[in-house]
């Protein structure tokens, strides 16, 4: 329920009215004002200033504002006269209604002004286009009336340059016709004159040309080449990926098998984004993998942590973790004893590593039938451990079991490294 405020004061003369509403020590950005030409309004939570006033104002040329604590509103009167009161004595439906009809005169201004600013923004945007438009039309005829002078200019060259050669030309053949009109007379006179001289002469054979005759004699063609045999060798070549057609069919449906298993474990290197290749996250999504018992998930991301980052014993003995909860136990022990080989030196930081890859190394032993073989490997984890009740029960079951024959022993060993 709001507060009312009563303790505002007001002045008036003819032609203006002046509002001052106490704000109550409230900041100015939480206080709300609303003003129409009817209705004003001051609402700071939980306080509520609002009248309706006695006659209409000019909205467009009152003010309000907020100054040294108060809101100053300076109305200016549609008439000038003095009011006897700032506000109407009204009822609350009255007052309601008269509200509903300022805010909604309000709304409707705004949007006028809204649609005011977007056909002004637009108009503005129009008149730009034809601006631009304008000068590129200028800019493109002064770049063609360019183009046609220097077109007209090289036309005028070239047809100055056609007639210069031309008038020469004419000159240049004058003279050839007018030396050779004189060589044809010298020619037809001397003619005439050897006629007469050979007219009582036996007719001679004219003589061939030497390149003529030469041409003439029939050459000596080579005889044909006689027939051989020519030896080749064809250095062998080894393809890296050769394509077997015979088998493409069954090689590509294992490939698809392959994927598909790949992705029931939930766990496909090819869909990880760059930021999830990293060896920390791949060893906490594998554990994750491992925690809720999908073990061939945990150890494919185990792989390809190790296939990128080799040198990191945590992927081993988790990787050695989860192939012994499958019963992998041949992986186990290569996966433990990698992990062995990296946790070096022996610190107390590496300590549970180092337990770890001892015990399961020993418990994979003892489950290929190496027990003689595990004790060394559970004594090594009781002294990284020495109260581990399911270490020591471990230990003696393996002294207890029945150890093989020796010859058979060094087989296994072989088998098993």
């Amino acid at each position: 329920m709001p507060i009312l405020i009563n303790d505002y004061t007001w002045r008036q003369t003819e032609e203006n009215i002046v509002v001052r509403v106490p704000l109550q020590n409230t900041s100015p950005s939480k206080v709300d004002l609303f003003t129409s030409d009817i209705y004003i309004k001051v609402h700071f939570p939980p306080f509520l200033f609002e009248v309706c006033l006695f006659e209409r104002i000019s909205e467009e040329n009152s003010k309000c504002m907020l100054v040294n604590g108060e809101a100053v509103f300076e109305l200016s009167k549609l008439e000038k006269k003095e009011w006897p009161v700032l506000h109407k004595d009204l009822s609350k439906k009255e007052m309601i209604k008269i509200k509903e009809e300022a805010i909604q005169c309000a709304h409707q201004k705004a949007e006028l002004e809204i649609k005011e600013k977007k056909e002004t923004k637009h108009k503005r945007h129009q008149d730009g286009v034809k601006l631009q438009i304008e000068q590129e039309t200028i800019l493109r005829e002064r770049i063609d009336g360019l183009k046609n002078e220097e077109h007209s200019n090289a036309l005028e060259e070239v047809m100055e340059w056609k007639e210069t050669e031309t008038s020469d030309d004419k000159v240049l053949l004058s003279t050839l016709g007018k030396a050779l009109l004189e060589h044809n007379k010298k020619a037809s006179s001397l003619k005439c004159v050897t006629e007469n001289e050979n007219s009582n002469q036996k007719k001679e054979k004219k003589k061939v040309p030497s390149w003529l005759a030469a041409a003439a004699k029939p050459v000596k063609r080579p005889p044909p080449r006689k027939g051989g045999t020519i030896k080749t060798e064809f250095t062998y070549r080894a393809f890296p990926t050769p394509t077997r057609e015979s088998q493409l069919s069954a090689e590509e449906e294992w490939l698809k098998k392959q994927a598909e298993a790949r992705k029931l474990t939930g766990f496909v290197a090819e869909d990880l984004r760059p930021e999830e290749k990293d060896p920390e996250w791949l060893l906490n999504r594998g554990k994750s993998f491992h925690d809720v018992g999908n073990y061939l998930g945990a150890i494919s991301a185990f792989s390809y942590g190790i296939k990128n980052w080799d040198k990191i014993p945590e992927l081993h003995v988790a990787r050695a973790e989860s192939n012994a909860a499958v019963g992998n136990w041949r992986n186990v022990l290569r996966d433990t004893s990698n992990g062995l080989d990296l946790c070096r030196p022996h610190v107390a930081a590496n300590a549970d590593m180092r337990f770890k890859c001892h015990y399961y190394r020993g418990l994979a032993l003892i489950e290929l039938g190496r027990s003689q073989s595990a004790v060394a490997d559970l004594e090594e984890a009781l002294e990284l451990r020495p109260y581990d009740e399911k270490l020591h029960h471990l230990l003696e079951r393996a002294e207890n079991e029945t150890p093989q024959d020796p010859q058979q022993d060094k087989i296994d060993e072989k088998n098993v490294f």
